[in-house]
């Protein structure tokens, strides 16, 4: 399998590491757990107020993906690597998402960022 680009041929953010640890893969199950509770809790705000749940629904991934945006671009490299800080939830839904497509990923870590932040993921542990 070719190593993605981004990722400097290594899993993740953890250099030399060819597969994710128990560790990495249950923290991403955790955190896509928190991506279908965060839904559940905007589509049922959307209902609560009269709004269809995925008009609810893709009105928040929409204002995610703005503020993921504006994170990225203002945030400092340690912040970016993950290492002492993590972004809100709806920011940090954005940039996985976005991750998903590494091609597109990185062309647009380095449109938006000439010092190649972002370029390392999310940093797991």
């Amino acid at each position: 399998m070719r190593p993605n680009s981004f990722t400097g041929g290594s899993y993740g953010a953890i250099p030399g590491r060819a597969v994710p640890s128990i560790e990495d893969c249950a923290s991403h199950l955790q955190l896509l757990e928190l991506f279908v509770g965060l839904r559940e809790r905007v589509e049922k705000w959307g209902r609560d107020n009269g709004i269809e749940p995925d008009a609810a629904w893709q009105e928040f991934v929409q204002l995610a993906v703005v503020r993921f945006t504006h994170w990225f671009e203002a945030a400092t490299q340690s912040v970016i690597d993950m290492e002492l800080s993590t972004p809100p939830l709806d920011v940090l839904m954005a940039w996985h998402s976005f991750m998903l497509n590494p091609h597109v990923y990185v062309k647009f870590c380095n449109a938006a960022r000439r010092d190649g932040a972002g370029s390392r993921g999310i940093y797991w542990p």
